[in-house]
């Protein structure tokens, strides 16, 4: 094995893991030390279990679990794997103090990485096939073995379809196929990444974000603005925040970068009483009186009280938001959906505060207050997302994502298709109230948004809406030219694919034609299968208009949503 490759693995870890010496939860909620290690993991079958390597890779560390130790790593495991168990919360805060006194220093935390290392080298190899995996060259290589360290079930599920991609040499299909599997841990940097490093290792006209480095530090070294990196980088939000390991098209002169020293955390002339760099924050983009107007309903107050409860999760009501949620439902006429929904939340929030037992009455008939199997805080906590972002900061990060796509679309046709997506992301799991899709931006489709991206992440409800639009699309007969510049302006800044990117970036077209293969033949007997060459021409536009027709709008943007991995 490469140490020069081991090196680039390590490097890029630390890129997107901090060092952490204590236990933490990681975006996904999983319990994490040093640089990304998981002693808990998703085994066969979708179980989490205690790795049983865990004992001796601690030891090698230097560092000795104790029976309380273990015995506190399967409590973990059993609580992500009953996460609804009325003891669950309780069983997780008893293991997370016992395992707080672990502690690892800088060296310890490498040599845990190490210690895996060879073992998910392996686990790369056996996912494609030794053979297959030899020929690959180092910079693909590396993405493979970092994607087995993030999560080596999902490496085993896409292994068929990227060992095909792989032998045709069609590395735009195999970035699909690799994007497919890490955007399912909703670690958007790192799944861009992966995408753009599969499609090519060199990521010629690209950079990768280093720590430290803002969008003026990059402008300045490569000899263009912040505006044209913007323009490039339609995901950047408006604050400018990029993770590092995210990866940036740079728009002027990509082959010959203009480079200059990179940036240091030294104190310069100018700079502030507490040695941090002053600087500017953006001006906010204008956008047409549609896209101003979903940027206001973002930030605008739910419109009753118990929606603004009903908006966080039900495990972290306080008695009091409990009661309004139970006041709001009560006033209902019977069979009101959003009545019965506050319902069913006031339920789960009840079961998850004082158990599942029945309840108790004394001799008089009088209830016996239930003990709170979980502790109680009087004090209102804010509505979070799974990543543990504020939900109000969340709401701010889409703006620019949403608000051009409403003015592109219009107020109402752009509400119908959010409305269409989240009744697809939502389905029975009824995350969030089913909605009429009538084009109205109301009360309750606002709820439901704001619900859904507490529940699912931006990323989730992200991707919903692109299926709504692209639902929408599939509603009206298309041109080869406009179907390709609107599944472009749909998928493409979700699938990192760039306007006029040619054959360079056809992610987007690419994950189109690989829908429709997977439709066709149920829907056509005569189906000839498309070439994946991520050219949305005639053919392409042909099988999308027939099989708009004979499977229905819906269907073909479920197939859409489930060839990516998004429903």
């Amino acid at each position: 094995m490469s140490e020069q490759l081991k090196e680039s693995v390590f490097q890029r870890l630390m890129a997107h893991e901090d060092i952490r010496d204590k236990f933490y939860k990681d975006r996904s909620g999983t319990m994490t030390i040093g640089y990304g290690y998981t002693p808990v993991v998703m085994g066969r079958g979708g179980v989490w279990v205690v790795r049983p390597e865990v004992e001796a890779d601690f030891k090698k560390a230097g560092t000795n679990l104790t029976e309380a130790h273990k015995n506190a790593l399967a409590e973990i495991a059993y609580t992500k794997n009953n996460p609804k168990a009325e003891d669950a919360g309780a069983r997780l805060e008893a293991a997370t103090k016992d395992v707080a006194d672990i502690s690892l220093n800088e060296s310890q935390a490498k040599s845990l990485f190490s210690r895996n290392y060879e073992e998910y080298y392996k686990h790369a190899e056996r996912a494609i096939g030794k053979d297959r995996f030899d020929k690959l060259d180092e910079g693909r290589k590396s993405v493979l073995i970092e994607a087995s360290y993030q999560s080596p079930s999902r490496i085993n599920q896409i292994g068929p379809d990227l060992s095909k991609a792989i032998d045709a040499q069609d590395w735009g299909k195999a970035a699909i196929v690799m994007g497919r599997a890490g955007h399912k841990l909703d670690d958007v940097s790192r799944y861009q990444n992966y995408v753009h490093r599969m499609q090519d290792p060199n990521l010629r006209g690209k950079i990768e974000v280093g720590n430290g480095e803002t969008l003026s530090t990059l402008a300045s070294r490569y000899g263009t603005s912040v505006e044209a990196l913007r323009t490039a980088n339609p995901w950047i939000n408006e604050n400018g925040e990029m993770r590092a390991g995210s990866v940036l098209a740079i728009p002027d002169n990509p082959e010959s970068p203009k480079p200059t020293e990179p940036p240091t955390s030294e104190a310069h002339e100018g700079d502030n009483a507490s040695g941090l760099v002053e600087m500017k924050k953006p001006q906010r983009p204008t956008y047409g009186a549609d896209g101003e107007a979903i940027l206001q309903k973002l930030l605008q107050p739910l419109a009753l009280p118990a929606y603004e409860v009903a908006v966080k999760h039900p495990g972290i009501w306080t008695e009091e938001e409990a009661k309004t949620v139970i006041g709001d439902y009560t006033m209902r006429k019977s069979h009101d959906p959003m009545g019965d929904y506050l319902r069913a939340q006031a339920t789960d929030h009840f079961r998850q505060t004082y158990g599942t037992e029945p309840l108790s009455y004394d001799s008089t008939g009088k209830m016996i207050r239930p003990q709170p199997v979980r502790p109680l805080d009087g004090r209102p906590e804010e509505a979070t997302l799974p990543d543990g972002r504020k939900l109000q900061k969340a709401l701010r990060d889409m703006q620019d994502y949403l608000a051009p796509a409403f003015d592109a679309d219009g107020m109402s046709n752009a509400t119908k298709a959010m409305q269409s997506g989240l009744n697809l992301i939502n389905g029975a799991k009824r995350e969030a109230p089913r909605l009429k899709e009538d084009g109205d931006w109301g009360p309750v489709t606002d709820f439901s948004f704001k619900k859904s991206v507490a529940s699912h992440g931006t990323g989730r409800v992200e991707e919903g809406f692109a299926l709504g639009r692209l639902r929408a699309l599939a509603e009206r007969v298309q041109q080869p030219e406009e179907l390709s510049a609107k599944t472009q302006n749909i998928l493409g800044p979700l699938y990192g694919s760039q306007p006029g990117g040619g054959e360079k970036e056809p992610y987007h077209a690419l994950a189109l034609q690989g829908a429709l293969n997977d439709l066709g033949p149920q829907h056509a007997e005569d189906w000839q299968p498309l070439k994946m060459d991520g050219e949305i021409g005639p053919k392409t536009t042909e099988a999308f208009n027939r099989l708009a027709e004979s499977a229905g709008p819906f269907s073909l943007a479920s197939s859409v949503g489930k060839w990516l991995g998004w429903v």
